[in-house]
């Protein structure tokens, strides 16, 4: 990369990583895309929040997608208190409570990602037993980026506890945009 020595920061980060003052070795990345970068892109920054109260003999399942056949949604952060699996399903019928996603940036037209809840006996689960992970309670966790969920409206990430007859609040967040149309779902 021509130039980077005239970047304070960057050439320290170069001289500390590679000893190197002049010649930044193939394959060094200097800076990762920042948050800030979204909007030249034409991406949504988005955020959302959803809680259900504990319900005897019953698990809680939230689900978090895009209200747009147009959008297409990236799931990059997700917390909750406490332990769920975590999956991707094609139907979300059912879901009752709905929460519309924040903006994280505050520019543009507001995100159409939106976040679902219902309480549903455990026998009712709606994750398929393969095709899903441990989301541990109290953990933030980035989603890496060979496992960062993109799906178009018809498909969306869903989070169950493991546990019945608890109070759960479930954070999410990440981005969108207009999706191509061959990116768009064919149903």
């Amino acid at each position: 990369m021509i130039g980077w020595q005239a970047l304070p920061r960057m050439r320290a980060l170069v001289t500390a990583l590679t000893g190197e003052e002049e010649i930044v070795p193939p394959g060094l990345i200097l800076e990762i895309d920042r948050p800030e970068y979204s909007f030249l892109k034409r991406e949504r920054l988005w955020a959302v929040k959803i809680t259900l109260a504990a319900l005897a003999a019953n698990i809680n399942s939230f689900s978090v997608l895009p209200n747009s056949k147009t959008v297409l949604a990236v799931v990059t952060h997700l917390f909750t208190d406490q332990d769920s699996e975590v999956g991707l399903v094609k139907s979300t019928s059912g879901y009752s409570g709905t929460v519309g996603a924040t903006s994280r940036d505050g520019r543009g037209v507001a995100p159409t990602t939106i976040a679902q809840s219902k309480q549903v006996a455990l026998a009712s689960a709606t994750l398929p037993p393969a095709g899903r992970w441990i989301l541990k309670a109290n953990l933030y966790q980035q989603l890496p980026a060979h496992v960062e969920l993109a799906f178009p409206s018809l498909f969306a990430i869903v989070i169950e506890s493991i546990a019945v007859n608890v109070a759960q609040n479930l954070w999410a967040a990440g981005y969108e945009r207009a999706s191509r149309a061959e990116e768009q779902a064919d149903v």
